[in-house]
């Protein structure tokens, strides 16, 4: 009888640290992220949810192509609190290897006429709208250093409280 009495000591000890664990804020309470999930049928972007998730936003990968989409959270008067930038997802990028040319890399880009995608963004103070911009290029900029912003086009403009599953 006395190993299944340890057996359950320990038990006991467990579930008393777990108990008590609970109640403590983490250390980095607070901290939050907005996963945004839209639609895009035939150039018509849709909101289809806004969560709000507690933890640390990661670093996100930055676009790798032209013309990418960014995302906007601004507050009411439309003031830009931050930004994010993904590639199209109306665009698929396929690349595969040349059968005239052995070695040789080639490049397709199919358009995709109804696709879902999501993004992960902070949490600003404030925010309660959402914009998806369309980025283009600015033709003819001499260097990087002298660069101008590259103009966009707004696709839509949607408020946060009145998703579903707004948090």
């Amino acid at each position: 009888m006395k190993p299944l009495r340890a057996e359950w000591s320990s038990i006991v000890a467990l579930v008393l640290t777990l108990a008590s664990a609970a109640g403590q804020p983490s250390p980095r309470a607070g901290d939050a992220f907005y996963l945004l999930t839209f639609r895009m049928k035939t150039g018509e972007v849709a909101m289809v949810r806004s969560q709000l998730v507690p933890g640390t936003l990661k670093s996100q990968p930055a676009p790798q192509f032209k013309a990418p989409l960014l995302v906007a959270l601004e507050d009411t008067n439309g003031l830009e609190l931050v930004t994010a930038r993904l590639d199209d997802p109306s665009v698929r990028r396929y690349e595969y290897e040349d059968p005239d040319h052995p070695g040789a890399i080639q490049f397709k880009v199919v358009p995709v006429e109804d696709t879902e995608f999501m993004i992960r963004i902070p949490q600003p103070a404030g925010a309660t709208r959402v914009a998806v911009y369309r980025e283009t290029t600015v033709a003819g900029t001499p260097s990087p250093e002298k660069a101008k912003p590259p103009e966009r086009e707004l696709l839509k403009r949607f408020d946060l409280s009145k998703t579903p599953e707004a948090k």
